[in-house]
């Protein structure tokens, strides 16, 4: 149990479009306050270059490749992250398209 539920300890934050932008600066910034980072992306290239930019900074975030507008990848995703850090106590979903469709209006599909 934690003394303080400000203190991160060993808690794993995953963060989804944290390959590049505001995600990849989340990732950099939980790494820096002492949180296990799993980052997800779509994009091999751009996920492989952020490890490599964390990594240069002396973070070693988990790297997941996951299209999560699959949603059926998302449960066996949010699994392996479990069972490699034993909790995901922070989701950040970061990841996104543009669409200007209304909340009540976007389709799975969409």
């Amino acid at each position: 149990m934690l003394d303080n539920l400000f203190t991160f300890g060993s808690r794993t934050a995953v963060i989804t479009g944290s390959s590049k932008n505001i995600g990849l600066a989340i990732a950099e910034k939980f790494s820096q306050a002492g949180l296990h980072v799993a980052i997800v992306s779509s994009n091999a290239e751009h996920l492989k270059a952020a490890q490599t930019y964390l990594n240069g900074k002396g973070h070693m975030p988990s790297v997941w490749p996951c299209d999560i507008s699959n949603v059926t990848a998302l449960t066996p995703l949010l699994e392996k992250i479990h069972a490699q850090h034993g909790s995901i106590d922070i989701l950040v979903n970061c990841a996104g398209i543009l669409d200007l469709s209304t909340v009540e209006d976007t389709t799975e599909e969409m």
